[in-house]
């Protein structure tokens, strides 16, 4: 067997189809799958443009993959859909630029699930996709954060914000393990998920020369990396991951992260317990007020109720204590204490009608539903203006309770 064949074998043994894209953009050699991969024949892929295979939104990602290749260095996998063939399509790319192929870039790709829907995400997703990832993945992942100071002033972003975002996600991505989505954690302040294959120092190389290549010499990246093992179970995942996002949105890319996911959630049980004394203190004592938000009806704008909202001294938002009270298991008696001080003021004021706020883990509580109707027993006179507003912090798990 040849030299040349065997190297064959073993490119198809990792991918579907061989592509190498030359210099100034265009196909010049592909091999194997074409139709199932990119819905094209794999002959009639020469002289394409890389672009034309690639949907728009993607385009971005790979052209920054491809920018931030250096001589010998291998990027990828990262997931892109497919411009061509009929339906939803989506491909794995992997790529290596070899010196003595005169600036092509050679590429292995794969048939592959759907990738990211989002040039950025909201953390609430990312959150909920890095559980998913964690669970599915067969390496070892961690998280990574980048900050580009600097960026969002400079003129591109101030010439057009929408393409300047999908640029700097593109850049991101070709970082990120399969080409996930980044989240925004603060100001031109990023997290992303990546294999730790590499040392950090690599992704910072590539994201700076893409951003030297696009003209923005002066936005130097600095990185940060929190190794995504210690802990598996979703809830834990979930409050490591919050915990190290709140700290950089904070303290900025520089914070002095923990050792792991397991040692997170250590750090963010203390905090909350430093905290939770005092919020348990006040939700025993009362220590909390009542503010009434009239809702009016759109017909007429006669007022239909007054909802219940809490309020802690002097603080603004009362979502933050509301979001550590459920973590910290405080909410069910939270919700019971505003509900007794609402039942309280209902007795005074024999025409208010008021909506209490329910979390919808209190509403999953048996014994705050107990607790509820024998509230109610004892006072018949809430009936007909007594409403519960479910909030939106906390998914309802059982929505036949």
């Amino acid at each position: 067997m040849s030299r040349a064949h065997r190297y064959l074998g073993f490119g198809f043994a990792a991918a579907d189809l061989l592509v190498e894209i030359a210099a100034d953009g265009r196909v010049n050699f592909a091999l194997g799958a074409g139709e199932s991969v990119l819905g094209v024949a794999d002959h009639a892929l020469a002289g394409a443009a890389w672009r034309d295979l690639v949907h728009r939104d993607d385009q971005p990602m790979l052209e920054a993959l491809f920018a931030g290749l250096d001589n010998g260095a291998r990027a990828g996998p990262v997931v892109f859909a497919v411009a061509a063939g009929e339906g939803e399509r989506a491909a794995s790319l992997t790529a290596i630029r070899l010196p003595q192929n005169e600036g092509a870039i050679s590429c292995a790709l794969s048939r592959a699930g759907p990738g990211a829907s989002a040039p950025i995400q909201s953390r609430e997703s990312f959150e909920a996709r890095v559980a998913e990832l964690m669970a599915g993945a067969t390496q070892e992942l961690e998280l990574a954060f980048v900050e580009l100071a600097g960026a969002s002033d400079c003129d591109a972003a101030a010439a057009d914000p929408a393409a300047f975002e999908a640029f700097l996600a593109g850049v991101l991505r070709a970082q990120a393990y399969r080409g996930e989505a980044p989240a925004s954690v603060g100001r031109d302040r990023f997290a992303l998920v990546r294999e730790r294959d590499q040392p950090i120092e690599a992704l910072v190389g590539r994201v700076a020369r893409v951003l030297m290549g696009a003209g923005l010499a002066g936005v130097s990246p600095e990185t940060s990396a929190l190794p995504l093992r210690g802990v598996s179970h979703p809830r834990q995942v979930a409050q490591a991951l919050r915990f190290a996002l709140d700290l950089v949105l904070r303290d900025g890319v520089r914070a002095d992260l923990p050792a792991d996911l397991s040692a997170a959630v250590e750090q963010a049980v203390r905090s909350a317990l430093d905290k939770a004394g005092a919020l348990g203190a006040a939700i025993r004592t009362r220590r909390f007020q009542l503010a009434y938000q009239p809702v009016v009806r759109l017909g007429d704008g006669a007022l239909h109720h007054h909802e219940v909202l809490v309020r802690f001294g002097s603080e603004g938002s009362p979502f933050p204590t509301i979001r550590m009270a459920e973590e910290m298991e405080l909410i069910e008696p939270l919700d019971i204490a505003i509900l007794e001080e609402t039942l309280d003021v209902l007795a005074r004021d024999p025409a208010l009608t008021l909506a209490v706020n329910v979390s919808g883990r209190s509403l999953m509580s048996e014994r705050y539903l107990q607790h509820v109707l024998e509230l109610l027993e004892l006072r018949p006179q809430a009936r007909g203006r007594l409403l519960f507003e479910l909030t939106e912090s906390a998914a309802v798990e059982d929505l036949a309770t």
